[in-house]
């Protein structure tokens, strides 16, 4: 947890709940947030057994055990998500009463990097494929995985060696100018056969071979969040294996759609892309 201090919400008013709430109190950091951040709510002073629900662009989300009598939520805010004003919604319930808690969310815009790819024609026919088998589906679904418990532990590290090469958000081009896509985590470039380690404790969730990632990882994290690793070498765990932080996971290659040796890392929580080094610079 950062040492920002913590503002609560409902125009930044502490509401402590009397009799069946007593002082449960929600909190959060800043009510200020930019494309690929995540924001952090505390709830602060409730029993484990008390519902909470959270409520966010469109979407809900659930509040796990962090802390005793804490509990938190975590949301995250892809890099393609509109700037402007958002309500976020916590609400508590106990019984058959419940109390909410509203506050506006501001999300600014992030000055996104552009950058031109072009691909061989080797690599174009991959594209075609993909496009029609959309062997991808298993993998979207894998990165919304919900689990209870929360394997990490502090700060993130980085799961390999070597310089970023593309950042998150970067907005991709063809040679045409037209949009190919967003670059939803970075990029690491190094030499083929490095190691690709755990950058937190977790459970391998998934493994395969797929015609665009290539060879790839998803570690699942808990508490709605999951790591990415693209176009491997090699894999060298197996799905429901508990890895820790540090711990190699396979080697850096260039296998699918990729133009040489690299690892595409990406975090996500609840499904949505975020900056994977806002987590190794900041504790959830």
């Amino acid at each position: 947890m950062n040492n920002s201090k913590l503002f609560p919400l409902s125009f930044f008013f502490i509401f402590g709940m009397s009799n069946l709430f007593g002082s449960i109190n929600v909190l959060l950091d800043k009510n200020t947030f930019y494309q690929g951040d995540t924001i952090k709510i505390i709830i602060k002073d409730i029993d484990k057994n008390t519902k909470v629900f959270c409520s966010f662009n469109k979407k809900k989300y659930p509040a796990f055990v962090c802390k005793r009598n804490k509990k938190r939520i975590l949301v995250g805010v892809s890099s393609d998500v509109k700037p402007g004003e958002y309500l976020l919604i916590v609400k508590v319930k106990k019984i058959f009463f419940s109390k909410e808690w509203k506050s506006i969310i501001n999300i600014k815009g992030n000055k996104f990097p552009t950058e031109k790819i072009n691909f061989s024609n080797e690599k174009k026919v991959l594209i075609e494929k993909a496009s029609r088998i959309k062997d991808d589906s298993i993998v979207i679904d894998s990165l919304k995985t919900i689990t209870e418990k929360q394997y990490w532990e502090g700060k993130f590290i980085l799961p390999a060696k070597g310089k970023i090469t593309t950042s998150y958000g970067t907005r991709r081009k063809n040679k045409e100018n037209a949009s190919v896509g967003i670059h939803r985590g970075i990029d690491i470039s190094s030499s083929y056969g490095d190691s690709v380690v755990a950058p937190n404790n977790g459970l391998i969730l998934l493994t395969g071979e797929f015609i665009l990632y290539g060879k790839m990882i998803i570690i699942d994290h808990g508490n709605g969040v999951c790591t990415l690793y693209l176009h491997l070498d090699s894999i060298d765990v197996k799905e429901g294996e508990y890895v820790k932080k540090g711990i190699k996971i396979g080697r850096m290659g260039s296998t699918g759609l990729s133009t040489g040796p690299h690892l595409h890392w990406g975090l996500y929580v609840f499904g949505d892309s975020v900056a994977p080094l806002v987590w190794t610079q900041t504790e959830f």
